[in-house]
């Protein structure tokens, strides 16, 4: 199971963190109580629950699940229509208040939907692997991090950077230095 850095919380530092959840290419929703503009997509205001990440194991492939609201029924038909199509991509994405890119995303597919008048209950089985590319990151010199994002964590007045090695070093945060030090 993930784990944040209580450095990352918004009960430690103030940090607002925005719960995003992609259902196919046209479903859009926030765990929220009201509506976000984020990268180009509208989130719709909905709410909603992660469960836990099974490990799978004996052959089994690991799943989880999403419960929705379904007190309106404004999602059943949508979703029931997007499950009739196999490989939905599903995306969880992990989202602080005013930045560009995701702290977390978990990709998922689709495997299956119950609902009862209360709740719309997704089964999110593993993505398929044969759209991703190996390995998961390039290996280039380039820093790859978003600038102060998580991961960099310059915290300096500068507003941007030019993702090389000398760059990071002159803001004295090579140790968060996210490119290969050694590929030339």
């Amino acid at each position: 199971m993930l784990q944040q850095n209580s450095d990352n919380t918004s009960l430690a530092t103030g940090v607002v963190y925005h719960a995003l959840l992609e259902i196919g290419d046209s479903l859009y929703y926030v765990n929220d109580n009201q509506d976000l503009t984020w990268n180009g997509h509208t989130y719709e205001a909905f709410p909603f629950t992660l469960g836990t990440i099974s490990s799978g194991g004996e052959g089994e492939r690991p799943q989880t699940s999403i419960k929705l609201s379904n007190v309106d029924g404004s999602a059943l038909l949508l979703i029931e229509a997007l499950a009739e199509q196999s490989n939905v991509p599903v995306v969880i994405k992990m989202v602080r208040h005013g930045q560009n890119s995701a702290d977390i995303t978990l990709d998922f597919t689709l495997g299956g939907l119950t609902y009862t008048e209360k709740d719309i209950d997704l089964v999110l089985g593993p993505e398929a692997k044969y759209s991703k590319t190996c390995p998961s990151c390039n290996y280039n010199t380039p820093c790859q991090w978003e600038f102060k994002d998580f991961r960099c964590r310059y915290t300096g007045n500068l507003t941007s950077c030019n993702h090389t090695e000398a760059d990071c070093m002159a803001r004295n945060n090579i140790t968060r230095y996210g490119g290969f030090r050694n590929v030339k």
